[in-house]
């Protein structure tokens, strides 16, 4: 099913890789097919495969995580996330993850990327989304309880409980009143420790505000670089100002 989409897919995944703003750490990327079903990239695309993946390398899902067509493994485990994504903001079409170097060094603090360029201004600054996977995860394991999780996905409960009750919450509350961007720009934000998201209209998009992201979080770091730790988002850096 969706051999166009999935095609679309996997070249997408395969150009990010490319370019540098994809590793085997992780990643994901989906699309919505219809108005009740999402395609889904599977969990060990990255980490066992590297990548390299084929169009039979996504699962079909319905948006309560069902499987709807099964050609590999199971979703990813950030599926959840993408399913409630897509499910709060009506005109969303496509979903990238990626650990991407330079945005990911400001999830790893919990800071936002700034807007330093030009391009990245449409976006605004990128917040980061925090929940402490860690703490999360041994918290679960000491104390189990029961979890609804999609039978589409890879049923890790002490990783699904971080999607399920911290980041659909948090992105209920700080994406979804954003719906109304998506009809001129992409959404994108960052998850503690974890990457950037992007959501936007369609695949071609997602990437090019992926870019944007980057492409500011990189010249932020550069900034501080030459700076001596300043980042000037929308002023001229004068030494010693």
């Amino acid at each position: 099913m969706y051999e166009p989409e999935r095609h679309q897919m996997v070249s997408t995944m395969r150009q990010l890789k490319e370019w540098g703003l994809l590793n085997p750490a992780g990643g994901a990327i989906s699309v919505r097919a219809s108005d009740d079903r999402m395609v889904i990239s599977t969990t060990g695309s990255a980490s066992r495969r590297h990548w390299r993946i084929s169009n039979a390398d996504h699962i079909v899902l319905d948006m309560d995580g069902e499987i709807v067509e099964q050609t590999a493994g199971l979703g990813v485990s950030g599926t959840p996330l993408h399913l409630a994504l897509y499910r709060m903001l009506p005109q969303a079409g496509a979903i990238l993850h990626a650990h991407a170097p330079h945005s990911l060094v400001f999830a790893s603090l919990g800071r936002e990327v700034p807007s330093v360029t030009a391009r990245c201004d449409a976006l605004s600054d990128i917040p980061c989304l925090a929940a402490d996977d860690h703490r999360i995860k041994r918290e679960y394991r000491d104390n189990p309880r029961p979890l609804v999780i999609p039978a589409g996905m890879i049923q890790r409960p002490e990783v699904a409980v971080i999607n399920l009750l911290h980041y659909e919450p948090l992105a209920l509350r700080h994406i979804a009143p954003r719906s109304g961007e998506l009809a001129y720009h992409a959404i994108a934000f960052t998850l503690y420790r974890h990457g950037v998201i992007v959501v936007a209209r369609d695949i071609d998009e997602a990437v090019d505000a992926l870019f944007r992201v980057e492409e500011s979080a990189e010249c932020a770091l550069r900034q501080a670089a030459l700076t001596g730790g300043a980042i000037h988002s929308n002023r001229l850096f004068r030494s010693g100002a």
